[in-house]
């Protein structure tokens, strides 16, 4: 699936969803929110005579894009958001003298991604009217990630990547009223399973266009991934 298409149909299920609840009473919101995420994976690797295990904790906390949220008429939650966003160029050049000559290696690299996230959240204590309230559904985050590495040297060549992965989560979250308007959000995404199509291009004109392509699939079930969002949102006015 290319990039554009799977980007049309996500906005297509977007609409199609917002379409089906639009006879109903809806709630829009918007919320700003932050996570804490704390991730922890150990790699194999088998490097010609080295055999041994890396093992990364990564541990930090960053700001989210805001998102949409849509409470139906039972109070169940569409939430609506990007999860990613951003276009970065790389310049890393090397320079050094061999033999009285000047010489430069080092790569450029241009990264481009972009990410969307859906999540359904069901409302748990129907008749509960407090100020505080509980809701537990389904999360899903589609990411595309491309890269493209462009050496320096003469003799190394340049290199593609293209990514696409999709996180399916379960996520409890907790809402609490702070007035009519405002309120506070609070969510705890476990990630189920974890899938990711990766396809890698090295342009060497020695090769034909397949054989310079190699692509891989993997798929991870409930990732040592800890995320804790918490942020605030404001209702917007109702439409009927």
């Amino acid at each position: 699936m290319s990039f554009s298409k799977a980007v049309f149909l996500f906005f297509t299920l977007c609409c199609i969803t917002l379409t089906v609840s639009a006879q109903r009473e809806l709630q829009y919101s918007i919320l700003s929110s932050g996570s804490l995420i704390y991730q922890y994976q150990e790699i194999e690797n088998t490097d010609f005579a080295l055999n041994y295990t890396e093992k990364q904790t990564d541990i930090g906390f960053h700001l989210n894009w805001p998102s949409l949220l849509v409470n139906n008429e039972k109070g169940n939650i569409h939430e609506f958001g990007i999860s990613q966003l951003f276009i970065q160029d790389e310049d890393r050049p090397i320079y050094y003298e061999e033999n009285g000559v000047k010489q430069v290696t080092g790569t450029r690299m241009l990264k481009s991604g972009i990410g969307f996230v859906y999540a359904y959240s069901v409302k748990l204590f129907k008749n509960n009217d407090h100020a505080t309230k509980f809701f537990i559904g389904p999360t899903l985050e589609l990411n595309f990630n491309y890269m493209n590495s462009r050496p320096y040297a003469s003799n190394a060549f340049a290199v593609t990547t293209s990514n696409i992965s999709l996180n399916i989560a379960a996520m409890p979250r907790l809402q609490s009223d702070l007035n009519e308007h405002w309120f506070v959000d609070f969510s705890i995404p476990v990630s189920l399973g974890f899938l990711n199509l990766e396809e890698i291009t090295v342009q060497n004109p020695n090769f034909s266009a397949n054989e310079q392509k190699t692509g891989s699939f993997d798929l991870e079930y409930f990732r040592n991934r800890v995320e804790f969002r918490i942020g605030v949102g404001y209702r917007l006015a109702k439409h009927t």
